[in-house]
């Protein structure tokens, strides 16, 4: 089997195990997950086709969230599609709505509503890491000519005034 062009990883913030989340009293999950292919998938369930970081509580949708890698540009977009909501950087990103991700965003799968009374907060929180040449030394580059690109255009609409 080759190895796999890891072009992100979802680090696990959240204190793990997990406590008390339905159907589960204490559950570990995967601390660290490695992104490789085009696309991924966090939800309740393994998908069918797509590699999946499965969470299986009854709060997480069974296709919760998906990260994508735009191979050509670097870029890496977060798509809600969730019931309960999926924030970045404390941010709801509503579900049907895309997000960019830059690396070190705070992705909250799961933050409880009401913490009155509750002896372990619940939450589930990731933050995302870019690696390897797809994502970190490609989207630090892309992201340099941007900004390039933006000053040469403010340049020019200056010469022309």
């Amino acid at each position: 089997m080759m190895p796999k062009d890891v072009w992100g990883r979802l680090v696990l913030e959240t204190k793990n195990p997990i406590l008390g989340l339905a159907p589960y009293e204490e559950l570990e999950v995967e601390a660290c997950y490695e992104l490789h292919a085009a696309t991924h998938v966090i939800g309740r369930v393994k998908h069918s086709s797509k590699p999946s970081l499965v969470l299986p509580f009854s709060v997480i949708s069974g296709l919760h969230c998906s990260l994508s890698l735009d191979k050509e540009t670097g870029t890496v977009e977060l798509t809600d599609k969730s019931s309960n909501g999926t924030r970045v950087n404390g941010a709801d990103v509503g579900k049907g709505q895309a997000r960019r991700l830059e690396d070190g965003d705070v992705i909250t799968v799961f933050q409880q509503k009401d913490l009155s009374g509750t002896k372990h907060p619940q939450k589930i929180v990731y933050v995302f890491r870019r690696c390897g040449s797809a994502g970190g030394d490609k989207g630090a580059m892309v992201s340099a000519l941007e900004k390039q690109n933006g000053a040469l255009v403010a340049e020019l609409a200056g010469a022309r005034a």
